[in-house]
């Protein structure tokens, strides 16, 4: 959730936004030259742009904005008691507070617009429409900012020029044009605006208190606030120091570098922790294209002809870049809304504002990429199943009930995605991520923070796909993306660094088993030791018994041989005495037989033998 400030790098492009008025025009820097579109609107001066002292950050402070909030949440609900409530107005004036509020606010009513499984949708529709008011900070305390940060440098050695007065401004920094000295190339400067962490880290602690009072009701407490919190906590620390932004630009742009999407350069030298400063890049600003082709249709598909740009070929590559920043690299630019979209030459475009860029659990983001997989072959049972995976708090009771409607929400949405006629917002992804979620709320199911990190970020795109490429089709473009995936796996696999970087890979996770399961096979193999152990003990207590038995039965086989064919040494003999068979009428075998069975009782008591002699050996 960027703070909106990178509008203007696209905006001096078209209108050479940042020239004062009366100054000569900044020249563009050589890099985005050859890529620069013709003006998409007639170059003019910059508006004027108001001022405002730093905010203060006391006590007083604070008791303004409780007061605040206090006094919207009893006309709210003096509006019910009267019954003349109305969701859209309440909507539209919560918005208008937290972009009087500004700041932390303005990203709090972000986060909520994501909860539209539990909230009412009106509300995170409103929400979605936060803007942050164009009010600057004086120039001067912006000049003493760059002379403090770039110290020892003087202002003058690093830059040729700098227009002192912004061309943008948003609730964290504002931004001017700047033109370095070496290399000598336009830029644009931003700078943190005073004593913005000093006011976040009051709202912050406000905000904390609210919800703990928030968590005393169950509706509440399904919105997972302290997730909430916490992901807040994140973006409040990363865009309130610059050194962020600096390290994501210098990263994302080696990441699109091959994909031919332009990502400004950073000049790491000048960069600190409340000013950075980045290549500028000259083209016509997304927000610009949408608004001028409202109301000129006409004008600007001939500006399209002229530019070589084919809106749904933007499109189409616009999404597939998304895709890899997040499947491929679990590294996605996370406020891709049409201010930070820079339209150039040849279908084109370079991303801005890198304030805020995302990353999901890893583990989550395997089953969500199987998940929209599945969308994109129909499998919507699997799809089903993979989003149950990622929920929270899934109970048995009513799962199947759960899984069919899930099934039948999908299928609906993948009917309505082929149907050119209807409306953009009923067939694009967060329709079809937006119905499952009602069915989830319904039966009590959560849906984690990564998935609204990503629902977010979805519907942030959204507003520039819809006027590049209205009937775009998300499921062939799914499977489009993971065929052109796959292929660029195979590519990288059967390359030499990748084959080493795989079997060091395969290497670390063997030592990485080792180290988890060796203690517990260690462990196992002790239990299991004891436990043969005691079998052995058994083992041995009843081969003996069988031994002795078997020696038993030949013994007595021997009697009765000599009782039955030798009955003059049996009546020397006291065998009647102890044979147990004796004076029993036993048919009288031949004396093969009986050698036959003598020797299996040999043989017997010789197996029975080895066996005792093995089980005491081992025990």
């Amino acid at each position: 959730m960027g703070d909106g400030s990178g509008q203007a790098a696209g905006a001096a492009g078209g209108r050479d936004a940042g020239a004062p008025r009366g100054s000569r025009r900044i020249q563009a820097s050589p890099l985005s030259q050859h890529l620069r579109p013709s003006d998409l609107i007639p170059p003019t001066a910059s508006a004027v742009m108001t001022f405002a002292e730093p905010p203060a950050t006391g006590r007083l402070a604070t008791l303004a904005t409780v007061f605040t909030l206090l006094r919207y949440a009893l006309r709210i609900a003096g509006r019910k008691l009267l019954r003349r409530y109305s969701s859209k107005a309440a909507a539209v004036e919560l918005r208008e507070i937290f972009e009087q509020l500004g700041g932390l606010w303005v990203k709090i009513g972000q986060l909520i617009a994501l909860r539209s499984d539990v909230l009412d949708p009106v509300f995170c529709e409103e929400m979605n429409r936060l803007q942050y008011r164009a009010v600057g900070f004086p120039p001067e305390d912006s000049i003493r900012i760059l002379r403090d940060e770039l110290a020892p440098l003087r202002l003058e050695d690093v830059f040729e020029s700098v227009t002192a007065e912004p061309f943008a401004a948003a609730s964290i920094s504002q931004v001017h044009l700047a033109r370095l000295r070496k290399p000598n190339v336009d830029v644009i400067v931003k700078v943190l605006r005073p004593g913005v962490r000093e006011v976040f880290e009051r709202d912050f602690r406000l905000l904390r208190l609210l919800v703990g009072f928030a968590n005393l009701f169950p509706k509440a407490r399904a919105l997972e606030l302290e997730g909430a919190l916490g992901e807040l906590k994140r973006i409040i620390a990363e865009e309130t120091d610059f050194r962020f932004e600096a390290a994501n630009m210098r990263r994302m742009r080696r990441i699109l570098r091959d994909e031919g999407v332009i990502v400004p350069r950073v000049f790491r030298n000048f960069c600190t922790a409340r000013v950075v400063v980045s290549e500028c890049v000259w083209g016509v600003m997304m927000a610009d294209y949408i608004r001028i082709q409202r109301e000129d249709p006409e004008r600007v598909a001939i500006w399209c002809q002229q530019n070589g740009i084919d809106p749904e070929e933007v499109g189409e590559r616009l999404f597939s870049s998304y895709l890899r920043q997040l499947m491929e690299e679990n590294f996605f630019h996370a406020d891709l809304h049409p201010g930070n979209i820079i339209l150039l030459r040849n279908s084109r475009f370079a991303l801005i504002d890198f304030g805020s860029v995302g990353t999901v659990d890893r583990q989550f983001l395997v089953t969500y990429q199987a998940m929209l997989r599945a969308l994109g072959n129909q499998d919507f049972a699997k799809a089903a199943d993979l989003l149950l995976r990622t929920c929270n708090n899934v109970r048995g009771e009513g799962l199947q009930e759960l899984r069919a409607e899930l099934i039948r929400s999908y299928r609906d949405w993948s009917t309505k995605v082929h149907v050119d006629s209807l409306p953009y917002h009923e067939r694009n992804i967060l329709a079809g991520s937006n119905a499952a979620g009602r069915i989830l709320t319904r039966y009590g199911v959560s849906q984690s923070w990564d998935m609204m990190k990503l629902g977010r970020a979805w519907a942030t795109m959204d507003a520039s796909l819809n006027q590049l490429f209205p009937d775009m089709n998300y499921l062939r473009l799914f499977r489009t993306y993971f065929a052109a995936a796959s292929e660029r796996k195979l590519k990288r696999m059967f390359r030499l660094g990748a084959i080493r970087s795989q079997l060091g890979s395969l290497v670390g996770i063997a030592n990485d088993y080792n180290q988890m399961i060796g203690p517990l096979l260690r462990t196992q193999a002790i239990a299991l030791q004891a436990t043969a152990s005691k079998i052995s003990r058994i083992g041995l207590i009843v081969t003996r018994g069988l031994r002795v038995g078997a020696i038993g039965v030949l013994a007595i086989v021997v009697m009765t041989y000599i009782e039955q064919h030798q009955p003059q040494t049996a009546a020397a003999l006291p065998i009647s005495s102890i044979n147990p068979l004796a004076g029993m009428h036993l048919p009288e075998l031949r004396p093969l037989w009986w050698a036959i069975i003598a020797f299996t009782a040999l043989v017997a008591i010789r197996a029975l033998g080895r066996m005792q002699r093995e089980l005491a050996r081992r025990e």
